[in-house]
């Protein structure tokens, strides 16, 4: 089911071009695939590439990946939780976003597991 966010476009007149709003998402989405593809020593590693991309997805929405928490992600990616989390930290440095804020479910979940201790 797609997600409908309302948004007032008419405030936007004057401000931006068509062609400048692509131009910028352009370069967005190169940032990003720049950073799925980054290798070490230069190297490019499709492995690792896709790793970035499918936590990305995962971070951004995910219902993608059937709402998998990092255990989950790490399994399915064959690399370890701590990598997981080193990828969407170091993407959130990056490009300066919060991408890991938990729900209100998660939160809960956390807290419950704390207290059990």
């Amino acid at each position: 089911m797609e997600e409908h966010i309302d948004f007032d476009y008419a405030a936007l007149d004057g401000e931006l071009e068509p062609e400048d709003i692509r131009e910028g998402a352009h370069e967005a989405f190169r940032r990003v695939l720049r950073f799925c593809w980054r290798g070490e020593s230069g190297r490019k590693d499709c492995r690792a590439a896709f790793r970035r991309f499918v936590v990305l997805c995962a971070a951004y929405d995910r219902s993608l990946l059937h709402d998998a928490n990092y255990r989950q992600l790490s399994d399915m990616l064959g690399c370890t939780k701590a990598a997981v989390s080193k990828i969407l930290r170091d993407f959130c440095e990056e490009f300066r976003v919060n991408a890991r804020e938990r729900s209100a479910e998660s939160r809960e979940h956390m807290r419950a597991a704390q207290l059990r201790r």
